[in-house]
């Protein structure tokens, strides 16, 4: 039985070739981040919700009013071109996974994609971790796995970073081994300490860096300006995060 639990507002559901995933990282840059992309003009967009068994999704505010909703651990969003055809959807894991259950989602994930798209699937992950001190904390950062080809020219991560990141360690050795075309985004980033510092500069930089980066990887529009209308406002369970380092995945 897959660790994912369809949600009943999943009928219909569409997973496009090109995927980004987004979830609570240190500092929640990767779901920020990835719920300001929106589609482009003459494109269109649908939505769903998909549960993961055990995890509470992080509550949001959205709108000039401040409304506070609690959507499905995993949401959704798939865009459309003017024909109709899906041509990427965003994942967002609106849930900080406790260490015991990390490869458990990142496999449920990975499966779930799979058997949604199956070989042409290409899996964007976009996330903020602790990088190399040598690393600009001001740019973007990628590495490719199985042959995964972006355009344009951007700064390599090192090859020596360590992969400070349960999800993703998990998310890149699993993919590894199922030859799935994989990018990574990745960009410095530092712990929140309170709900209060997710608007304050260097936070708002991370997630606008990590956005800008993947609207032009994904070929779809960052809306800076939504950041004003989006916040996480559910840490709780980010306590059961680990910031120590995967010794396993180097």
């Amino acid at each position: 039985m897959s660790f994912l639990e369809l949600t009943p507002q999943s009928e219909g559901l569409t997973i496009a070739p090109l995927v980004a995933l987004g979830y609570c990282d240190l500092c929640g840059g990767g779901v920020r981040a990835l719920c300001g992309l929106q589609p482009k003009t003459g494109e269109t967009c649908r939505q769903w919700s998909v549960k993961v068994s055990g995890l509470q999704a992080c509550s949001i505010t959205t709108g000039a009013d401040g409304d506070r909703t609690s959507p499905g651990v995993l949401q959704v969003n798939t865009f459309y071109d003017s024909q109709g055809s899906p041509i990427v959807s965003i994942l967002v894991l609106l849930a900080a996974v406790p260490s015991e259950n990390q490869m458990l989602v990142a496999d449920a994930i990975v499966s779930f994609l799979e058997e949604k798209v199956g070989q042409d699937l290409r899996l964007v992950i976009s996330a903020a971790m602790r990088l190399p001190e040598t690393c600009d904390s001001a740019k973007p950062y990628f590495a490719t796995l199985n042959g995964a080809e972006i355009d344009g020219t951007w700064e390599t991560l090192p090859a020596n970073t360590r992969l400070q990141d349960g999800m993703i360690a998990g998310l890149v050795h699993l993919c590894t081994a199922r030859a799935v075309k994989t990018t990574l985004i990745v960009v410095s980033g530092h712990r929140l300490s309170k709900i209060a510092d997710s608007n304050d500069e260097s936070h708002i930089k991370v997630v606008q860096t990590l956005g800008e980066a993947g609207a032009q990887v994904l070929g779809c529009h960052f809306d800076k300006l939504r950041l004003k209308d989006l916040d996480i406002v559910s840490l709780s369970h980010w306590n059961d995060y680990p910031h120590d380092g995967i010794p396993m995945y180097t």
